[in-house]
């Protein structure tokens, strides 16, 4: 289509800028909308990346992936074959209340630090995908997460960053390399927790996930030519792809 290009077997809009590190970023498409599946389709993204940083038991196979990584390798190297997205994860009760929340606990953040924030619907380095819930000034990322209020309670009482966003946020740096990047959560009636990562600090785990990612994206590499290596590109591989374990988002 006009205005387009491809790549990995997938057309894609043209990005609407360039970062200054060179990934490309897509400002008006919104987070949930077929394009933005589209976008994130055959791509690692930042929402999965814990699972990337379990080790497997044999670091022999599969590239040293755990089950949950290999599982993940399947869709995104199905989604390659097929062209287009094959989860069929719609949402829950946990992402609609943080949809309700986001633009509130992010409006606050502002308030409360003084600072402008802007928006991007995705952004690709690479062969990896994130999609930024803001951007902070010229330097910062914001990450807003709107859980339950009894872990909301729990991060309010643990000077520590959350480590269930940990390998998101780190992501969200390794997308971006940005300076930092700040985690808000909250619920109604509490006040909100915000914790930051320095990217100068955690530059190791950085690095070790830019590992993890090369190995996760060979491993998704040569399972995409195991299945065409028997079936070509035709109908039979898509058929195979469509039969491979779908991770659960």
């Amino acid at each position: 289509m006009d205005g387009s290009f491809n790549t990995d077997g997938l057309e894609l809009p043209a990005p609407d800028l360039i970062l200054p590190n060179g990934a490309q970023a897509w400002r008006a498409v919104e987070q949930g909308s077929w394009e933005w599946l589209m976008l994130r389709a055959g791509l690692p993204t930042a929402s999965e990346l814990a699972s990337l940083l379990v080790k497997g038991k044999d670091p022999k196979k599969a590239n040293g992936l755990g089950a949950g990584a290999i599982t993940y390798a399947h869709t995104v190297a199905a989604e390659l074959i097929l062209g287009g997205p094959v989860s069929n994860f719609q949402g829950n009760e946990h992402t609609e209340r943080g949809h309700a929340l986001e633009g509130e606990l992010a409006d606050n953040y502002a308030l409360l630090r003084g600072v402008d924030l802007d928006t991007l619907g995705f952004i690709r380095l690479g062969r990896f995908g994130y999609s930024p819930d803001r951007l902070v000034g010229a330097n910062g990322l914001l990450e807003v997460k709107a859980p339950q209020p009894h872990k909301v309670i729990g991060m309010l009482r643990d000077a520590d960053f959350p480590s269930d966003y940990r390998a998101q946020c780190l992501g969200g740096l390794y997308a971006t390399d940005r300076e930092w990047i700040d985690l808000v959560a909250g619920a109604r009636d509490l006040p909100e927790c915000i914790r930051r990562l320095d990217h100068e600090r955690v530059r190791a785990e950085v690095e070790a996930l830019r590992d993890a990612l090369d190995r996760f994206v060979a491993y998704v590499d040569d399972t995409v030519a195991f299945i065409r290596g028997i079936a070509g590109d035709g109908p039979d591989a898509a058929a195979l792809a469509q039969a491979l374990p779908v991770a659960a988002e």
